[in-house]
């Protein structure tokens, strides 16, 4: 896990062994832009107003580190990652561009960036291929 520590957890995994621990609440409040591995798959871990967000780390135009992002809130659209190679703006929510109309207004212009389902109970997540899970005193359950 890289963009924080948190502690050295063992996951729970299912009998296909899908499960694979992300991070703690904790950590990625203190870490709020936070990258892991799934599968080989980099995933930006996000926390924005009080949300848990899961994306693919590296921007859908060129690749370039989503972890490495500014965050920013636009008006009448949300809260927005900013690429910091191209400027690209990516909403947290659904992965869509924004980009700057005829007029300078911004708008959406649909999902570009691949984002991930999750789920918060407790304080630690798991990962599970496209979903986040979280482990509930030894019980480990997907939504």
């Amino acid at each position: 896990m890289e963009g924080g520590g948190g502690a050295d957890v063992k996951p729970l995994p299912r009998a296909d062994g899908t499960y694979h621990y992300a991070t703690t609440r904790t950590t990625l409040k203190a870490n709020p832009l936070t990258r892991i591995h799934v599968r080989g798959r980099p995933i930006l871990l996000t926390y924005s107003k009080g949300k848990v967000y899961a994306l693919d780390a590296r921007c859908y135009h060129m690749g370039g580190p989503l972890w490495q992002s500014d965050v920013v809130d636009v008006e009448d659209i949300g809260t927005v990652l900013v690429c910091p190679f191209h400027g690209y703006k990516i909403t947290l929510s659904g992965g869509e561009r924004v980009y700057t109309a005829m007029g300078g207004k911004l708008q959406i212009a649909g999902k570009r960036q691949r984002t991930h389902t999750i789920k918060v109970v407790f304080a630690q997540l798991w990962s599970l291929c496209d979903a986040i899970v979280c482990v509930e005193w030894g019980w480990v359950g997907c939504w």
